[in-house]
């Protein structure tokens, strides 16, 4: 069985987890039960500390993060998004 990599976009609500985020690590990981599995996240913005704590409740292979200064400008966002994801390669 070959290895699922899947990813999860951690959205942000000021600097605590979205609601939504939360949900979908849980079904990422319901998904990635009994198979050859890895979940990892992706994150943009700046997480306050807490948020960070929360995500290390998931047994996540990798967190990759890049934290945004300013206001949200979608330009950047989707810049950063994409080079997250070609960096990840999920499937």
């Amino acid at each position: 069985m070959s290895d699922l990599h899947i990813t999860v976009f951690i959205e942000l609500e000021g600097n605590a987890l979205a609601p939504v985020s939360c949900q979908l690590l849980d079904e990422a990981f319901l998904l990635a039960t009994g198979r050859a599995a890895r979940v990892t996240a992706l994150v943009l913005g700046n997480p306050a500390d807490a948020t960070r704590a929360a995500l290390c409740r998931w047994p996540l292979e990798r967190i990759l993060h890049f934290p945004v200064e300013g206001p949200f400008r979608s330009d950047l966002y989707c810049r950063l998004f994409l080079t997250g994801i070609r960096q990840l390669s999920p499937d």
